[in-house]
């Protein structure tokens, strides 16, 4: 399965949303823009990562980190 792209930063952006497991996930529309904020969200989205990982580890069943953590990106992300 693959999703069409219209540039470099749209794809980066869907890669990192998408690893977060983030079904629906809203785009900005301006690549001039996108590419502005990607840096420092990714940034953003790999201390988070770190934190909750931390968080987590405590927890032995792979699939409750994996629904935790998608359930703490989607309350994140309500807009």
């Amino acid at each position: 399965e693959f999703i069409e792209c219209r540039s470099e930063e749209n794809a980066q952006f869907l890669k990192v949303m998408f690893g977060s497991g983030m079904k629906e996930i809203y785009v900005p529309n301006d690549d001039g823009y996108l590419s502005s904020i990607l840096p420092e969200f990714v940034k953003i989205k790999s201390k988070i990562d770190s934190i909750l990982n931390d968080y987590f580890e405590t927890l032995m069943n792979r699939q409750d980190r994996v629904r935790l953590k998608y359930e703490v990106y989607n309350e994140i992300t309500k807009y």
